[in-house]
């Protein structure tokens, strides 16, 4: 019997809890404005990560660098999630998340011009199907 590898069974989970995180926010925003939701969910992310540091048996580490892309990562996370829920407020779920969810391609375009990591002709075109559903979710 073979059992799913353990970064896939991971990746369904964050999949799942990421469809929640982005359910939760259109639900609350037919009762509080963007910035109330923001400043509830932020509550929440402190609550989560206190856990995890009280759970951990290990002390912080701290690098500059890592400490800086860290934060970095926090705000850049926190100022799209600002603009996700001001979406949500106003447009279509299915066509807000669909598009805010295509957040790879940015990704993918960093890591090529930065990281130099390479794209292969399927991947070229995947992004290309990307591109093409998120102007059709859009118009």
């Amino acid at each position: 019997m073979t059992f799913m590898p353990a970064w896939l069974l991971y990746a369904i989970i964050a999949m799942l809890i990421y469809g929640l995180w982005a359910f939760f926010p259109k639900l609350a925003a037919f009762y509080l404005p963007a910035r109330e939701i923001l400043v509830y969910q932020v509550i929440g992310i402190l609550v989560v990560g206190f856990i995890v540091l009280l759970s951990s048996r290990e002390r912080l580490q701290i690098n500059g660098l890592g400490l800086l892309f860290s934060v970095l990562g926090g705000v850049a996370g926190l100022a799209g999630t600002i603009f996700f829920i001001k979406s949500l407020a106003i447009g279509k779920t299915s066509v807000v998340v669909t598009i805010t969810a295509l957040y790879p391609l940015v990704t993918i375009l960093l890591a090529f011009i930065f990281l130099r990591e390479t794209l292969s002709v399927k991947n070229a075109i995947g992004i290309l199907f990307a591109l093409t559903a998120m102007y059709l979710f859009a118009t």
